[in-house]
């Protein structure tokens, strides 16, 4: 991917950024590095497992979140769709589960946020582009 190509892709994202931002949707964003970067945690008889590798099994990794505000379902998908990711990947629309107060550790979200999917193909290039891009900042 060449720079242009690269801001232009910084660019989009931060145009989706600052609409939801302009009608008081957006919470908060973050990519995540690949999968390869992973540690896997398992319990097994009671011991903790870290086995020497990420060992996700799936065939696509979650690429980052974006954490919004919506009234329900409806406007979460409306989101959803506008987002840059659906042209490369996949747009994942799941609610938050609310907890009881005692439990909560930070604010009471309970609206939908958007997860970021990319397909198994994309991993190649994606960890690639990663490692080339520099920050883009909102």
């Amino acid at each position: 991917m060449t720079k242009e190509q690269q801001g232009q892709g910084c660019a989009v994202y931060k145009g989706f950024v600052d609409a939801m931002k302009k009608e008081g949707a957006f919470i908060a964003r973050n990519r995540l590095s690949a999968s390869s970067n992973a540690t896997t945690l398992r319990q097994a008889d009671g011991k903790l497992q870290v086995p020497d590798g990420p060992f996700a099994d799936s065939k696509e990794q979650l690429g980052g979140y974006f954490l919004i505000e919506a009234k329900n379902l409806d406007e979460a998908i409306a989101w959803g769709s506008r987002c840059p990711a659906t042209g490369h990947g996949a747009v994942e629309v799941r609610p938050i589960v609310e907890m009881p107060a005692a439990q909560q550790v930070g604010p009471k979200l309970t609206r939908p946020a958007l997860r970021l999917q990319i397909p198994a193909t994309m991993r190649a290039v994606e960890q690639a582009r990663i490692e080339r891009t520099t920050k883009c900042e909102n």
